[in-house]
């Protein structure tokens, strides 16, 4: 089976990580014929004190 959702965990002070309701196909963060994250957003996640995650 394909295209399944996926759980995605982040954490509170890291920053740009897709919401269900970003995502066009609803919640697929790994559709298997699309490299969707490096596609729709190619500098992903930061964090928003690097200092505190040396």
């Amino acid at each position: 089976m394909a295209n399944y959702p996926t759980v995605l965990l982040g954490r509170d002070d890291l920053r740009n990580v897709p919401r269900r309701e970003n995502l066009a196909l609803g919640g697929w963060t790994n559709p298997w014929h699309h490299p969707t994250p490096a596609v729709y957003d190619p500098e992903t996640f930061f964090w928003q004190d690097p200092s505190q995650h040396d």
